[in-house]
């Protein structure tokens, strides 16, 4: 297969250097429609490339500038609802254009190659809070394929539970198939490396890539995921409930659990239990919120003195209120 770049002289260009450059832009437009494709050149393709270049060289100093920031998202019990563990996902506080979801501006870091940065900050983050947690708690962490084949991940982990004292088995660390393909036997090593350290792993995403069963027979995933794509229409495509029928069925012949996403309304929440699915994640019970703020689930027990006021700051007590505020 090929794809295709086309910029054309004068129309989109008054030079050869810049003829190439825009050809480039539309080159890389052309990958992300599908592949396979042929794009031409326009000025709104400048327009974004000048917007990831001015995020790209402020996201260089979002880490030492304090700017990012872990929200969480609750997953529960599919029969009683009870909170067992939370999913960190990254933000960032961007001084002019607030607050950022990870859809803004997490391409732009794989593409620069700072996801191995900003994913190892962000294990340590979410372990340092993890530990401020009930025993019970456990917390899931996302890492990208570059930052799982490239970063040295092990050490990062490694060294995030030692400084955090974290029980180990309270952090997942959720990938998705794709670690497999840029080179599976880095991958399979990394793996053994990070279950040698007592973590767990789970399969993010499931039955959306390039799916492969023999993925589950060979690694020691603790928890495969549905993503929230067959969630969503569930109540109206029994092809949807099909798949995730058979992925639950499959989760338990291989003693693995399963973790429903994108669950939005009590309907969907009623056929997942339904067909067995044990943890639920969505709206329903949650949306993304900042550390101080899940402090006062029902949940967390340990941190009752932590609670938000009716203002929305947060109130503490001695000691801890330079635990906490070390932890962040």
């Amino acid at each position: 297969g090929a794809s295709v770049g086309i910029a054309l002289y004068p129309a989109h260009a008054s030079n050869a250097k810049e003829l190439l450059s825009h050809a480039d832009l539309a080159l890389y437009k052309a990958k992300s429609n599908g592949r396979n494709g042929a794009c031409f050149f326009d000025s709104e393709l400048k327009s974004r490339q000048l917007h990831r270049q001015s995020l790209e060289a402020e996201l260089r100093e979002a880490i030492p500038a304090e700017q990012l920031d872990l929200f969480y998202q609750p997953i529960v019990t599919a029969e009683a609802g009870e909170t067992v563990s939370y999913e960190a996902l990254m933000r960032w506080n961007h001084p002019r254009r607030g607050l950022l979801p990870p859809g803004e501006f997490i391409q732009i870091a794989e593409d620069a190659g700072l996801m191995g940065e900003l994913g190892n900050w962000a294990i340590r983050r979410a372990c340092r809070q993890a530990a401020l947690l009930p025993p019970h708690i456990s917390v899931a962490v996302n890492v990208s394929p570059n930052q799982f084949l490239t970063s040295g991940i092990v050490q990062a982990v490694d060294q995030a539970l030692a400084s955090s004292r974290l029980d180990p088995a309270r952090l997942t660390l959720e990938v998705t198939e794709n670690v497999f393909l840029s080179g599976e036997t880095i991958a399979s090593r990394v793996i053994n490396d990070l279950l040698g350290l007592g973590v767990k792993l789970a399969l993010d995403d499931f039955g959306t890539g390039f799916s492969s069963l023999s993925y589950l027979q060979r690694y020691a995933f603790s928890k495969v995921k549905i993503d929230r794509s067959f969630v969503a229409d569930v109540e109206h495509k029994p092809k949807n409930l099909a798949i995730i029928r058979t992925i639950v069925r499959l989760g338990a012949d291989l003693g693995m659990e399963v973790v429903a996403e994108g669950i939005e309304t009590e309907a969907q929440a009623a056929m997942l239990r339904a067909e067995g699915c044990g943890f639920l994640q969505g709206y329903l019970y949650g949306r993304p919120r900042p550390f101080l703020d899940i402090t006062a689930d029902s949940a967390v027990h340990n941190l009752r003195d932590v609670l938000p006021n009716s203002t929305g700051t947060a109130k503490f007590s001695t000691p801890l209120k330079r635990t906490v505020h070390n932890s962040l």
